[in-house]
């Protein structure tokens, strides 16, 4: 099987058809959804994430001091925490991803660092060949898949992901969502760390890398969603939402993991159920735009309303 999936993914790289035509054929999304063989991984995440034109000045800009020392100090903190030196060496370095997050702040300053980033670009690091396509292909994701915005100041694209996942529950899981607020869990205490960290921080490596490949396949942050209602879904079956306050939220913060839903082979499963979640974002947009959806957000959030 593995075999059969490597030789399709070599032949689709050998195409000479358009990268973006080519990732938007059905038959390309379901070689992503059974998984991308690890061994053309990096293959594959590299044609999924080369940029249309080399940056260049990547030594300049990862040797260049930021202004900043306190941003300065947690990036070198939070590369330590995602690459630990006891566990990584070579280019897979805390090092290593230190200098591709300040070159990344010197390129991009109005973004500069923010906690989150140092996950996404350990995970491209690892499937990159050299510590500067690292880079170029870690600017070119925060590009392509609206990251940039999402770090912004004010987290502006953060929130609305968060506004619209509320709303999908609200419409997809209302009875989750009446738990949830009963027993006061908002938002902040989950979601915001799976869209920091493009879900690399409370999911399996397992389960992150079926994520990812499915994710830059797509071209956009769709899978997110439909793998956090998934979650909850899941949640509702076990009978999560019915338990105390502390264990609700311990659940939702990684506690599904051990889940066996999320194990081993019947991981093919839960992505497969998560992959047939099916959502309009422009539909969506419109719903948390007007009046009403505003105002069950906010209820939902534990916010209290504009005047």
């Amino acid at each position: 099987m593995e075999e059969q999936k490597t030789k399709e993914w070599k032949l689709l790289l050998g195409s000479s058809v358009d990268r973006n035509k080519r990732r938007a054929l059905r038959s390309v999304r379901k070689l992503a959804e059974s998984g991308i063989p690890d061994k053309i991984r990096p293959e594959v995440y590299g044609w999924l994430l080369e940029p249309e034109r080399r940056l260049g000045h990547y030594e300049e800009l990862a040797s260049t001091k930021i202004d900043s020392e306190e941003i300065a100090y947690t990036i070198s903190a939070d590369a330590v925490r995602a690459l630990p030196e006891n566990a990584h060496s070579g280019l897979q370095s805390s090092d290593t991803l230190r200098r591709i997050l300040t070159a990344y702040a010197n390129h991009c300053p109005e973004c500069g660092y923010t906690q989150g980033m140092s996950n996404l670009a350990s995970r491209i690091l690892k499937y990159s060949l050299s510590e500067e396509i690292a880079y170029e292909r870690f600017s070119e994701f925060m590009k392509i898949f609206n990251f940039a915005e999402v770090f912004r100041p004010g987290f502006p694209l953060l929130f609305r992901w968060i506004r619209m996942f509320e709303e999908l529950v609200a419409t997809r899981l209302p009875v989750v969502h009446r738990k949830l607020i009963h027993h006061g869990v908002t938002s902040a205490m989950y979601v915001d760390k799976w869209f920091l960290t493009g879900m690399t921080y409370n999911f399996s490596e397992r389960a992150c890398e079926r994520i990812w490949d499915i994710m830059l396949v797509d071209g956009n942050e769709k899978i997110l969603f439909r793998v956090g209602l998934t979650v909850l879904a899941l949640g509702e079956v076990k009978g999560v939402f019915d338990r105390e306050f502390e264990d609700v939220v311990h659940w939702l913060q990684g506690g599904y993991n051990n889940e066996e839903e999320l194990q081993g082979k019947n991981l093919d499963t839960f992505i497969k159920k998560a992959t047939k979640v099916v959502y309009s974002r422009p539909s969506l947009a419109r719903s948390i735009d007007s009046p009403g959806g505003v105002r069950r957000i906010q209820s939902a959030m534990c916010l209290a309303p504009q005047a």
